[in-house]
């Protein structure tokens, strides 16, 4: 049996992506990442794409079948499933189904049309908008959309405003993703009790990474008393010092307090057993009230 060249995790991403996205085709995908399209991946490059498929070419055998495990198999066989899926819309599906079709497959790299035709339906295409922000799967780059469609149905639900959307909106926020982050907070912000469902996730204990998720939230309403108060009432709480970045946000939350609030900031901060650093963040709070 001949020795198979060595590959990397780069090289499996390749194929996987080009299975799940060209038809398991180099050519197409060649073609799609010289025209630098929606779905181009950063990480793959067109020079290795192209020495991948010159080697296809001299083994004369399909490199997936190769190289690529069951399980990422599987996981291609998956996404091939859901581009059928959608694509079957387009016959028997209902309006509102062909728009988050639409909103999901489109080549733009912003949907406003999309976007647009999606918040006009809205009563129809709420559940499916709700869907597309809590579905592990479409923030993968390897589904139909390349892991953006829930970008772009997070951009609807804030201009839909529907309360149903502040709980998925919430957990959104947990994946570690800035652009994801950024357009979930505008959202967010949108949305009609916003600020009362985010206070009662910010007060809730134990503190938790939501806590934290809810204050970051909380501080897109600027100048907002009651968001400091809690944000003071939280920095009460000496457990709270021993976790950085949450007691940051806090301080920072805390810049609108009013003058009797004000007072007990600075209690709080003549205490001798405050974190050397936090106390610093307090000391620029507090000159920036004066």
């Amino acid at each position: 049996m001949m020795d198979l060249p060595m590959v990397d995790e780069i090289d499996h991403k390749i194929l996987m992506h080009r299975d799940a996205h060209f038809s398991g085709s180099f050519p197409l995908m060649i073609e799609y990442y010289k025209k630098k399209g929606k779905g181009v991946d950063r990480d793959l490059t067109i020079k290795r794409i192209l020495e991948l498929a010159e080697l296809e070419e001299k083994l004369k055998e399909n490199l997936s079948r190769l190289y690529l495990s069951h399980m990422e198999k599987k996981e291609v066989e998956r996404a091939r499933k859901k581009y059928l899926e959608l694509r079957d819309v387009y016959e028997s599906g209902s309006k509102s189904a062909q728009i988050i079709s639409d909103l999901i497959l489109t080549e733009k790299e912003d949907p406003f049309d999309e976007i647009e035709a999606a918040v006009s339906m809205s009563q129809e295409t709420l559940p499916a908008l709700l869907e597309l922000v809590s579905s592990n799967d479409f923030y993968s780059p390897l589904f139909p959309g390349y892991g953006t469609a829930p970008y772009a149905a997070a951009t609807a639900l804030g201009q839909i405003q529907a309360p149903l959307a502040l709980n998925p909106l919430f957990e959104a926020l947990g994946r570690d993703d800035f652009f994801l982050e950024e357009i979930v907070l505008a959202a967010l912000k949108e949305i009609p009790g916003a600020k009362e469902f985010l206070l009662k996730k910010l007060s809730h204990l134990p503190i938790s990474k939501d806590n934290e998720k809810a204050v970051i939230a909380l501080l897109q309403f600027t100048e907002e008393s009651s968001i400091a108060t809690e944000c003071l009432n939280l920095l009460k709480n000496q457990e709270v010092w021993k976790l950085p970045l949450f007691a940051s946000y806090l301080i920072l939350g805390c810049s609108a307090l009013d003058l009797s609030e004000r007072k007990v900031f600075l209690t709080l901060l003549s205490q001798d057993n405050l974190p050397e650093e936090l106390k610093k963040e307090m000391v620029l709070i507090s000159k920036s009230w004066r």
